[in-house]
């Protein structure tokens, strides 16, 4: 078994396509992070990390590291888990985490610190959800949906550090929530004024992620998340797309429950582990 590292994110493409579209829904984040990485349109910070982990018989997983975001695994052996480590640890010193399968996470929590000591935690657990068929809201809430644009700019600023909160993350909504404005992938839900916010992200050949959902505290309980979830994820079937992905975290009902009144169904769990001290 070997471990073998792509600096070029075509060329890494070109040999883990066919594998990862195998479980595409699985993969969508890899795949997603790589063929933004070959557009060379992207918010990313080299040096990237885009590895294959192969026998003789072939690809038998991958891993994928865009910074300042986490690394993600796809499934892979138990026994490629102290190589992978190995490998990362030639390119990065310290990692502020990893994501994926829980079985692959923390295994690799647990190889990584063991180079150091020091404890990991998990940070998160996520249901996946996918979608093929929208089904409508029964009682849709009045108002209707718009892309933003740079007028929105100054409102979804505002809203982005009550998100961040909302969820707990560390990563920087407003530079988010501006990208998607700029690449008209932000839609709002508009009721005599913006409600709720949904942005999509993770482009694969055949999926797409609702990425962000978020609704104002005075306007939350009214239907608006569900409506503008419900009608984003129509269009972007609409347009092509034979699924739409979505993530929520397990400790929520709210959003779990809301995902699969509109046809959501859960297909996997992810990790995300906390690796930083």
């Amino acid at each position: 078994m070997r471990i073998r590292r792509y600096t070029d994110p075509q060329l890494f493409l070109d040999r883990s396509q066919e594998w990862l579209l195998h479980s595409e829904l699985k993969n969508s984040q890899i795949l997603a992070v790589a063929h933004l990485l070959v557009k060379n349109d992207h918010p990313f910070e080299s040096p990237f990390y885009l590895a294959t982990i192969e026998t003789e018989a072939g690809i038998v997983g991958c891993a994928v590291r865009a910074p300042p975001d986490q690394l993600i695994l796809s499934e892979v052996p138990g026994d490629a888990i102290p190589l992978l480590v190995a490998d990362v640890a030639t390119l990065y010193q310290t990692l502020p985490g990893v994501t994926g399968m829980e079985n692959e996470v923390t295994a690799f929590a647990s190889h990584w610190k063991g180079r150091g000591g020091g404890p990991w935690a998990v940070a998160s657990r996520w249901h996946w959800y996918a979608l093929e068929r929208v089904l409508t809201p029964r009682k849709p809430a009045s108002g209707t949906l718009r892309l933003a644009d740079s007028s929105d700019l100054d409102l979804v600023r505002a809203w982005a550090p009550n998100f961040a909160r909302d969820i707990s993350t560390s990563v920087d909504v407003v530079a988010f929530f501006e990208r998607r404005v700029q690449t008209g992938s932000l839609y709002l839900w508009d009721d005599e004024g913006p409600c709720s916010l949904v942005a999509v992200s993770g482009v694969t050949p055949n999926s797409i992620r609702i990425s962000g959902v978020y609704t104002t505290p005075d306007f939350r309980r009214r239907g608006y998340a569900t409506v503008a979830v419900a009608s984003v994820s129509q269009l972007m079937l609409d347009a092509g797309r034979r699924f739409c992905l979505l993530f929520a975290d397990i400790s929520d009902p709210i959003a779990n429950r809301l995902y699969r009144m509109i046809g959501y169904r859960r297909i996997f769990d992810k990790v995300s582990i906390c690796l930083s001290d």
